[in-house]
Formats: structure tokens, sequence, C-alpha cells
């Protein structure tokens, strides 16, 4: 049976609904992982000898997987609702059209502006409203997979590496060859093929003559004829989180990741200058995460999105609707102002939970007879860099607009 529902109005369908969303959240908050026992300094992590670095990694493996499992709370630093709210509000007020923050950067090979080059974190906070996410395989596994039992003796050996060894640089740098030793240093070996000339290495003797704390991150027996020992410095007091946090997302494979808000918000608006029609209807066949529906909702061009997910990790029984409309609800209700006297222009939404290849055959659907702007859904390789080159009035390397008249 299709599943199908349509905001049509500014408030929610009921003031029953509206009080339990008050009551109940259905997103999770800010991580407790920093204020945790297991956010040590770096220093501590890197005396440690191995049997008690093999604690340690156990402890926070299993604090971050009851974190996750309990309370619904992943790996993330994650945003208070205060800060949430604040931020979202930033994405209809940000000026992408006009001024000195235009949204458009120059190309340096075709001297053209027709490149989004968008680092903006103010729509972070929509991952918060899909839990789920992080637990989405990529390539066989999701981030989620690397806190199980299933991967804990993988999660045991990345680990060393990424916070241990530091290999990400977050909490020391490598010294050049002219700087000297310091107080505060460990020593990592590089295959001598890897090594690129100007650093500062020691000799194996020199290794060997070191006090055990400089060597944690080293083998029992050093080999000089395959690798370089190469000298990292670091200052004391660097708690491991949230720079760890980071870490987590580069190290332990390829997460799922959102469509840009503030990207989808400018598509919408600067590709559909030459519809005249009240109100635009943005057709999305694949909801994903909400970044797309999220841009919609924060647009000053009215917009009625259509959008359809069959995944039902993304549908909020306690309230009969789809996480799509709770992020698209709280956005109307919560960040934009109203008052007795005044209220701001609040897009719609209608949601499917059919595939979209079904669409054609739903009659609610095939009543919408009006220009749509059409996504196509293909592997966006290039968002996690968040640039996206446009060129006649259709967008490549990570997506396509068509805009058209929808005929059944």
């Amino acid at each position: 049976m299709t599943l199908y529902r349509k905001q049509t109005g500014p408030a929610f369908e009921s003031p029953q609904l509206h009080k339990n969303m008050v009551m109940k959240k259905y997103y999770y908050e800010r991580s407790n992982l920093l204020e945790s026992e297991v956010n040590i300094n770096f220093e501590e992590l890197l005396w440690m000898n191995d049997e008690q670095t093999t604690e340690w990694i156990e402890s926070l493996r299993k604090f971050i997987l009851k974190e996750w499992d309990e309370k619904g709370i992943p790996p993330t630093i994650g945003q208070d609702t205060k800060d949430i709210k604040k931020n979202f509000r930033k994405l209809r007020d940000y000026p992408l059209h006009q001024g000195k923050k235009q949204f458009l950067t120059k190309d340096e090979d075709t001297g053209e502006y027709d490149v989004i080059k968008n680092y903006n974190k103010h729509a972070s906070g929509v991952n918060q409203f899909f839990p789920t996410m992080l637990k989405t395989r990529v390539n066989k596994s999701s981030i989620y997979t690397w806190f199980t039992d299933e991967y804990k003796d993988k999660f045991q050996k990345v680990i060393r590496r990424i916070l241990k060894r530091d290999s990400m640089y977050n909490w020391s740098r490598c010294l050049l060859e002219n700087e000297k030793l310091s107080e505060n240093f460990f020593v990592v070996q590089h295959r001598k093929s890897s090594v690129e000339s100007g650093y500062l290495t020691l000799s194996k003797s020199e290794v060997e003559n070191l006090n055990s704390k400089h060597t944690t991150n080293l083998p029992g027996e050093l080999d000089d004829t395959k690798y370089k020992f190469l000298v990292h410095r670091f200052e004391l007091g660097q708690k491991l989180f949230p720079a760890g946090i980071q870490a987590f997302r580069l190290g332990l494979g390829q997460p799922a990741v959102n469509f840009p808000p503030l990207t989808a918000r400018y598509l919408y608006e600067k590709y559909t200058d030459h519809i005249s029609q009240d109100v635009l209807n943005v057709y999305d066949p694949s909801a994903g995460w909400g970044g797309r529906i999220l841009g919609a909702m924060s647009s000053f061009k009215r917009i009625n999105y259509i959008g359809t997910d069959p995944n039902t990790d993304n549908y909020i029984d306690e309230l009969g609707k789809t996480r799509y409309e709770y992020v698209a609800d709280f956005f109307n209700n919560e960040v934009l102002e109203t008052n007795p006297f005044w209220e701001e222009d609040k897009n719609t939404y209608h949601l499917f939970q059919d595939g979209s290849e079904l669409l054609g055959t739903i009659q609610s659907f095939r009543r919408i007879r009006v220009h749509l702007i059409w996504f196509l859904r293909v592997h966006h390789t290039l968002t996690e860099s968040n640039i996206v080159r446009t060129k006649n009035k259709a967008i490549s390397y990570t997506l396509s607009m068509i805009v058209g008249e929808m005929v059944f």
C-alpha cells in the first residue's frame, strides 16, 4: 500500500502532534564523548604500553557502542537544539546570489565564474535527524560496523594508527632536518621510498638509545634497511577528542555523506528564473538524508518539495511520518519566525514511501502536471569536497538537473 502524505499549511497536522514533538526529540544531540573518561590527553595514550593501549581502545569501543545502541548517539561532535536552530536559520539568511559572498567562484581553467565551492557547515545538524546514516554500509562496511565485535581486531589496529601514531597529524607534526629535538616527541618509522627529503630522521642506534616513552609506536626489532625513523613533535595537554572524531570518519572506511542543503537551495533558486508560477514543484527521486528537503524549506522561493524514499529506517512510527517531514516541520515551526501578527512564508512538501519507479502508477502523483526540477540520482563522488561545476543550466560531475514539464 502506498504511504502518502501532504503538508499543506504552515502548522503541524494537529496541536497534539506538535506537543509530542516538543516533548520527545527524534534527533540526537551533542555526543557525551568529549566529557567521558575515555577522552584522555594524547600523551597519555602515547605513553601507554601495549597492554594498556589494548585496554583503552577496548574501553573506547565499548563506550561508543553503548552510546550508539542505547541512546542513538553516534561518534560525532553534534549540536544541541539551540545551535541546530541557530545554524538552520542561517541557511535562509545566507546571501547566495549577491554581495561579497557570491556562491559561485572562478574556475581557474576557464576563467568563468561557474564553480560552486561550498564549505559551509550551517546545515551539518541535519545529519542528526537521521541516526542510521553512519550505519549505512559502503563497500561492505559502515562506520558502525567498525565498533562491533565483528571488527574488534581490525579496530585495534586502526586506532593505533590514526590516534596513537597520529597518522593524520591531529596532535603532532614532523620535525624538519634543521630543527632540534624538543622535550616532547615520539618516533615513527616509514618506508624509505615514501619519505621525502627535508625531514629530520634518526639513525637506528640513536633511536635505540632514546627513553622508551619516545618509541612506543615502534616495533621491538628495528630495520633500518627498509625504514627511516622520523620525529614527531607535540604539545602536552591535547585531548584526543573532538579531533579524533574526524579521524574516525577518515580512517574507518567510507561514511555516507549528505547533499549540502545550501547547494540545493542555490540550485532551486538559480535555475528556475524562467519558470513563471507562484509555487515551484521540485521532484527528488531519492530523498536521501534530508539535505535537499532542508534546502527547499530554507529557500525564499515558494517551493513544494516532492520526495520519494522507501527506506523504512527513515520512518517514525510514533509520529506516523517520515524523518524528511520531521525535518521540514522542525524548520518551519522551530526555526522560522512567527508571532500573532506576522509569520514567514513556509514552504510545503509531498512525501512518498514508494520507489520512484512506481510513482507513475500513483494517481496523487500523476495529478502534478506542472514544471518540475528533476534531480537525476547519480554517484556524486565530489560532494565531500563540496565543489560543483555548473554549465548551461545543468549541473555536471555530481548531479544533473533537467527543467521540463511532467507528462503522463
